[in-house]
Order: structure tokens, then C-alpha cells, then sequence
């Protein structure tokens, strides 16, 4: 595949997976050894592939990690894609920490 980003790389061979599918087989592959290193300690039963690289793939990339970590984990998460845009991490702990702040300010007992 060739492009000028590695966005536009992924995003070209999941919209045409006749000339993209080794591309996104090899990728699923190197994504599945980081997943599978977190599912055999965690077991998660989800896992969602996030950023802009997730986002390209999307869900032809989601199937393909799927099956890698399926082969080689001793259990298979679902792998899901964000629909989250820009840094999902950061937007999920300011939620966190606005959620936090109005419990302190707002808790019955007023202590915090």
C-alpha cells in the first residue's frame, strides 16, 4: 500500500481489501502480540482499537486482530473501534474527573 500517511495506507487497504487484505493481515498480526500481552493478564472481554490508525482500519482491522489473538491468546476478546474522535484516554478521565468533582460538590453530606 502506499499513501502519504500511514493513515492513508491503512485507510486505502480496509476500503479495498482485494489489494489491501496482506496488508491488514500483517498489521492485524503486529496489533494482535501488544492485544494478546494485555488479554493473557487481563482478560478483557472487550478490547476497542482507538486513534487515528483504529479509526482507518476499522472494523475489516478489528476482524483480522480478532482472529490473531483468537489463534495465539487463551481466550478472544471482541474487538471493537472507537467512535470516540480525537484521544478517547483523555476525554474518558476529564469525564472521570468532572463525574468526581460534581459527587464532591454536590454529596449530601458535604464532605469530600
Amino acid at each position: 500500500m502506499t499513501g502519504a500517511t500511514a493513515f492513508d495506507c491503512v485507510s486505502a487497504a480496509a476500503a479495498d481489501e482485494d489489494r489491501g487484505g496482506a496488508f491488514l493481515d500483517e498489521l492485524a498480526t503486529r496489533i494482535s502480540y501488544g492485544v494478546t500481552s494485555v488479554n493473557i493478564v487481563l482478560d478483557p472481554g472487550l478490547v476497542v482499537l482507538a486513534g487515528s490508525l483504529g479509526r482507518a482500519g476499522g472494523r475489516p482491522l478489528a476482524a483480522r486482530i480478532e482472529r490473531v489473538v483468537g489463534r495465539i491468546s487463551p481466550t478472544r476478546p471482541t474487538v471493537a473501534v472507537t467512535e470516540v474522535e480525537g484521544n478517547a484516554v483523555l476525554r474518558g478521565a476529564l469525564y472521570a474527573a468532572l463525574q468526581k468533582a460534581r459527587d464532591d460538590v454536590f454529596s449530601a453530606d458535604g464532605a469530600s
